[in-house]
């Protein structure tokens, strides 16, 4: 521009206030579009495993995998050799992955190593080694887990990982037979451990295994810690019966806890006919009128300390008469006492009724919806037993075991005097009371009790009548569920129950315990009960529902074994009921 123009241009830019700032605005703008604008770079992702590969010397045309994860649009690689050596690798890149596999033997007298460098738009390139041993060196494919163990919590975070280390392939990982409150899995060569939430204030621990192909094999420890006990929940009672209808669709569960604020949860295809909320650490849980088939749910109580526990809820079809009573069993200590029992039923007219050996002690009276049991105080030794029954005038029914323990049983070796009913045959006929001396005796923990026999046995002569007993938690009982030789004799005794649906045979159920009771008086006679009635729960015979709630009677059976062809039969020769013991005491 000439040199007059610029001068002109200044003066009238000094005198003219508009075509100043019109001149300074395209200065401006001038400025911002000449600016250098750089565009914003965006990064990616890069990941490979394992990042060491191993080859025998013999190892050829087997090929092994490269893992590649990366969020850029494709990858590449190369190949590098260390040595003299080259080209001793045949590689292949597929959408995901490299194969990788030794083309030749390697007869060199020292390994042979070769890096591949994988490489994707914007992120940082990744290595891997790829190394073949020579004939006299052989290849270590032994697997190291880094760390070895690993310590979760009860609740929060309950995953966890392990790198893998090893030169190996084809990995897998198994957790420890029968554990099933974790999982595990190998992720881009690394061990992933998720456990389940501790509800329990004891810790577990557990085990994942990780073996290769080539054998190699390493051991993880798991370990998860426990609730603390006092931040624990115990619902009571731990489950509900609804009616279909009527009154009693709204019930109350108490929260037992130290741990903060518990909160109900009810799963979203349950929430339609039930539903819970926590008042005041109590558990309100309502029920929906039932027009159709018999329903359940369950509700969750937790606490923020992570605590949980589960809530069974059964609501009946509607026009169901049957009777729930919960819980439907009821422990007493010495000291007697009285509980409460929740009843659910569609039926009128409800009573309750003790069975006829308790009624000197146990008492039952039904208000509204609820069932009042009342134990007296004891001073016998061990357990004792009985049932109340809740009857409506439908003819539905249903029945509560109840057991009082006592003070711990004190030794029971010595000589005792005995009495039972006893018979021959199955059905009871032809029946005797026996009576006569016997000794009890320390044997395996337990106690032998010999010397009970009637007639069958008698007729046999020569045998030792023994009938075994168990102790659990300083109580002597009867193990249902284990029969009993002694020596090399072709007699032994096992128990028997007979219930209203059927009999279950010793030898055929899982043990269970029940306990004999012991009593004394002013006197010091001692009398020891054989138990005569046993109540099934679920917790006793958790195969057998038809069962639940019914009460068999027991007998204690001698039998013979018989051989027929080459099976060992069973023959019972003898039945006992009403076993008592007695002896005196200074």
């Amino acid at each position: 521009m000439p040199k007059l123009q610029i001068i002109t241009l200044l003066h009238t830019m000094r005198t003219n206030r508009p075509i100043r700032l019109l001149c300074l605005s395209a200065v401006l703008l001038l400025a911002a579009g000449c600016k250098n604008r750089e565009p914003r770079l965006v990064t990616h992702t890069l990941e490979v495993a394992p990042a060491v590969l191993s080859f025998a010397f013999d190892e050829t045309g087997i090929s092994k995998r490269i893992d590649v994860e990366t969020d850029a649009p494709s990858f590449s690689f190369s190949v590098s050799y260390s040595g003299q050596e080259t080209d001793w690798l045949e590689t292949a890149q597929e959408e995901t992955c490299i194969t990788v596999s030794a083309a030749s033997r390697n007869v060199s007298d020292g390994e042979r190593r070769a890096t591949l460098t994988v490489s994707a738009d914007r992120a940082a390139s990744r290595t891997v080694v790829v190394t073949q041993g020579s004939e006299g060196e052989g290849t270590d494919y032994a697997v190291v887990l880094s760390p070895d163990s690993l310590e979760l919590p009860a609740y929060g975070t309950l995953t966890g990982e392990a790198e893998i280390i090893s030169a190996g392939s084809g990995f897998r990982a198994e957790r420890a037979a029968g554990d099933t409150w974790y999982e595990v899995r190998i992720e881009k060569q690394r061990l992933i451990v998720t456990a389940a939430p501790n509800s329990s204030a004891e810790a577990r621990e557990g085990a994942a295994t990780v073996t290769n192909a080539e054998g190699g094999e390493a051991v993880l420890t798991i370990r998860q810690a426990g609730i603390p006990a006092a931040y624990g929940i115990t619902l009571e009672p731990a489950s509900l019966t609804f009616a279909s209808s009527g009154d009693g669709l709204t019930k109350t569960v108490s929260v037992v806890t130290q741990g903060s604020v518990p909160a109900a949860l009810v799963t979203s295809d349950q929430a339609e006919w039930l539903s819970a909320e926590i008042v005041e650490k109590q558990l309100l849980v309502t029920a929906t009128v039932n027009d159709g088939g018999e329903r359940r749910g369950e509700v969750t109580v937790t606490n923020a300390e992570g605590a949980f526990a589960v809530l069974e809820v059964t609501q009946q079809a509607a026009g169901d008469t049957g009777i729930a009573v919960e819980p439907a069993q009821l422990s007493f200590g010495p000291e007697g006492g009285r509980r409460t029992c929740g009843i659910t039923a569609g039926g009128t007219e409800l009573t309750a009724a003790t069975d006829t050996g308790s009624t000197t002690w146990l008492s039952a009276a039904v208000t509204g919806t609820a069932l009042e049991v009342t134990a007296a105080p004891w001073s016998g030794s061990g357990v004792r037993s009985g049932t109340v029954t809740v009857r409506s005038a439908e003819g539905s029914e249903a029945t509560v075991a109840v057991s009082q323990q006592g003070t711990p049983i004190a030794d029971l070796s010595g000589t005792w005097q005995w009495h039972s009913l006893s018979a021959t045959t199955e059905d009871w006929t032809n029946t005797s009371e026996f009576s006569g001396t016997a000794t009890i005796a320390r044997e395996n923990g337990g106690y032998a009790v010999t010397g009970i026999a009637g007639s069958g046995v008698q007729g046999f002569g020569g045998a030792t009548a023994t009938i075994h007993l168990i102790l659990r938690n300083g109580t002597a009982g009867v193990s249902f569920g284990a029969a009993f030789r002694k020596g090399d004799k072709p007699y032994y005794s096992a128990p028997h129950l007979v219930f209203p649906s059927g009999i279950v045979e010793a030898w055929t159920e899982p043990e269970t315990f029940l306990p004999v009771s012991v009593e004394r008086d002013a006197s010091g006679l001692e009398r020891l009960l054989l138990p005569d009635l046993l109540t099934a729960t679920p917790e006793l015979f958790p195969d057998s529902e038809q069962l639940w709630g019914e009460t068999g009677e027991a007998s204690y059976i001698y039998y013979e074994t018989l051989t027929m062809g080459g099976i060992a039969v069973p023959v019972p020769i003898e039945y006992h009921r009403h076993v008592v013991l007695t002896r005196q005491q200074p």
